[in-house]
């Protein structure tokens, strides 16, 4: 299953963004490297697209910015105690 097809199951709308997107690749494409994949985290979504995102997903992004927050700050605390 493509990044795109995992996408869709949980952001049904996304197929509007792709389209507009130059990021997203004919089906007959091999697939991009996982490096210039681009994320469609539901942050990076305007208001104006009207693209429906499932409310864990918001959950869960804010957790990671949480969880990259709290590890850089303990990365900086560390690099302080040296």
């Amino acid at each position: 299953m493509s990044w795109i097809n995992i996408q869709h199951l949980y952001m049904p709308s996304l197929h509007v963004l792709c389209e507009r997107d130059d990021h997203c690749l004919p089906p007959n494409q091999p697939e991009e490297p996982v490096s210039d994949i681009k994320l469609y985290l539901p942050s990076s979504i305007t208001l104006d697209s009207n693209i429906v995102c499932n409310n864990r997903l918001c959950q869960l992004e804010w957790e990671l910015h949480q969880a990259q927050a709290e590890d850089a700050l303990h990365e900086l605390c560390d690099s302080l105690h040296l």
